[in-house]
């Protein structure tokens, strides 16, 4: 199945990092994408959403300074093609008021798994939500 592609948030993400619910799923998943050679795919936000979801986690005292920064060299590490640029942005800005969001996070990921015509993989019950609204394929891991 080489050429397939799949766009991951980074409440997914980070699942393969940071042990919770869903974890095994998300491992499996992933090591299934590996054996296809599948592209993964996400908006440069994820890497932004990422390191303050570690940062949040550490001063809570969820993660210690280590664990945090082991998380953020293995998520860093990762085999994944961001995606950029005005059109994305566009996009995700219509896509936000068409689904009546007053911000444009959530509609970015949708924007960058409608452009590669690919399904999207999260673990955030609203991302999945607004994807399927616009009829994309959304997978919800929980």
């Amino acid at each position: 199945m080489n050429g397939s592609k799949a766009c991951v948030d980074a409440s997914f993400t980070l699942k393969l990092v940071v042990r919770e619910t869903g974890s095994d799923q998300v491992e499996k998943q992933w090591a299934e994408w590996a054996q296809q050679r599948a592209e993964i795919i996400a908006p440069e936000l994820v890497w932004y959403e990422l390191t303050s979801t570690l940062a949040k986690r550490r001063r809570r005292g969820h993660l210690t300074e280590r664990e945090g920064r082991d998380a953020l060299d293995a998520l860093l590490s990762l085999d994944i093609t961001t995606v950029g640029g005005s059109d994305l942005h566009r996009r995700a800005y219509e896509l936000a008021g068409e689904l009546g969001h007053s911000v444009a996070y959530d509609a970015t990921y949708a924007s960058v798994a409608e452009q590669a015509q690919c399904p999207l993989w999260t673990a955030d019950g609203g991302i999945a939500t607004a994807c399927r609204q616009i009829g994309l394929e959304a997978h919800l891991i929980s």
